[in-house]
């Protein structure tokens, strides 16, 4: 999730952000408009038109993209989705939503009503253009306003070509979960698409600077690089998601699971859990053996070991709160969802602890799920040397 940078309020019902990167694009937009298109189209206007028309175009069209992301929150509640939040940046929006779609149909319809907004708004702009230019009105708003709706049916368009994380490659998930009826295969094709598109867009961007023997396809490249990488990203994901198939938490769990008291010094947890189990983090728990929080071994790498003797892991313990719980049934693929700031999540029956997961676990469930051997959890090799963290 990107980080939710400066609150604009609530719009039905979901918490609006813009991170400071969009400033970035504002301020483009802005000077592009005020110094570049609007004194070309409608000469001879004092520079203070064209400023304010620009920076009014500009926060419009930022609105545009709010509307594009809202729409996908709209939809995405009818059909039984929730929505956490939006969040505005420097290459668009993101609509941040609280779990998957429950079928290819509501994917679909998610998906495409991005793009749907954005025609629409894209018509709307251009029927205001034509409105203002048939009353007489400025004609720098009927540039204006012509130019917005371009530049949403643009949006729309790009939106929809079929590769992740754009939305066009959201509907060629959808798609290709119908026809192979698994949501992770079909976003895994996608996301692989994904990577295709955004390759030729970052050719495209170096194309335009070797044919115009200027600068202005970076900033195509840069979209691309972006595109490449979030679709590496989803690709890795969702191969690894399709991978896991039907293991349950059970399947893949540490266990049994050594606890330490509050009070147990990090050098005492270096010498005994992490140097004799193959857990990666220690559940903390009080007198009462009440689960208090949970020990994480890359956080014990960060301290200086010559602090361990003298540090007790309750201060360095991630707090429960931030520690994801589980049941031993629960499948692998909804475990991933809920891992917390830890990576780690806590496998309870009936209220008690049988089981840790961890990233090594979830890694290994992986490896061998490829290799068509069984279950990985138990307490095998060490996970750290007696000398310190590897």
């Amino acid at each position: 999730m990107r980080s939710r940078g400066i609150a604009l309020g609530r719009i039905a019902g979901v918490d609006v952000a813009a991170e400071l990167s969009t400033l970035v694009i504002a301020g483009l937009l802005t000077w592009s408009f005020a110094s570049g298109l609007l004194p070309i189209a409608v000469p001879q206007r004092l520079p203070i038109v064209y400023w304010s028309v620009g920076i009014v175009g500009a926060l419009l069209f930022l609105a545009s993209l709010l509307g594009h992301e809202l729409a996908h929150a709209v939809i995405a509640r009818r059909n039984g989705v929730g929505v956490e939040s939006i969040t505005l940046w420097m290459f668009g929006g993101v609509a941040q939503l609280t779990g998957n779609p429950p079928g290819p149909g509501a994917e679909f319809r998610i998906a495409a009503a991005g793009p749907a907004a954005s025609l629409g708004i894209g018509l709307a702009a251009l029927g205001g253009s034509f409105a203002v230019g048939w009353s007489g009105g400025p004609e720098v708003w009927v540039v204006m306003l012509a130019y917005l709706g371009v530049l949403n049916g643009f949006l729309a368009v790009f939106n929809l070509l079929p590769g992740a994380p754009l939305d066009g490659g959201r509907i060629l998930g959808s798609v290709m979960w119908k026809l192979q009826g698994s949501r992770s295969r079909g976003m895994h094709v996608a996301a692989l698409a994904g990577q295709v598109v955004a390759a030729l867009i970052v050719l495209g961007g170096f194309a335009e600077m070797f044919f115009t023997e200027s600068y202005g396809g970076l900033w195509t490249v840069l979209i691309g690089v972006f595109l490449f990488n979030g679709a590496r990203a989803e690709a890795n994901y969702y191969r690894t998601d399709a991978t896991l198939g039907a293991l349950t938490a059970s399947q893949v769990m540490v266990s049994p699971v050594q606890v330490l008291p509050l009070w147990t010094s990090v050098s005492e947890a270096v010498a005994g859990p992490f140097s004799s189990t193959q857990q990666t983090a220690v559940p903390v728990v009080d007198a009462d053996q009440q689960i208090r929080g949970l020990l994480v071994l890359s956080r014990v790498k960060g301290l200086p070991a010559q602090t361990w003797p003298t540090t007790e892991i309750s201060r360095v313990m991630t707090p429960l709160a931030e520690v994801a719980m589980v049941w031993p049934s629960q499948p692998l693929n909804d475990v991933l969802n809920v891992l917390g700031p830890s990576a780690h999540a806590l496998v309870l029956s009936e209220g008690g602890l049988v089981g840790l997961i961890g990233p090594d676990q979830i890694r290994i469930a992986a490896t061998q799920r490829n290799q068509g051997t069984g279950n990985v959890g138990g307490s095998g090799h060490p996970a750290m040397p007696a000398g310190g963290p590897r």
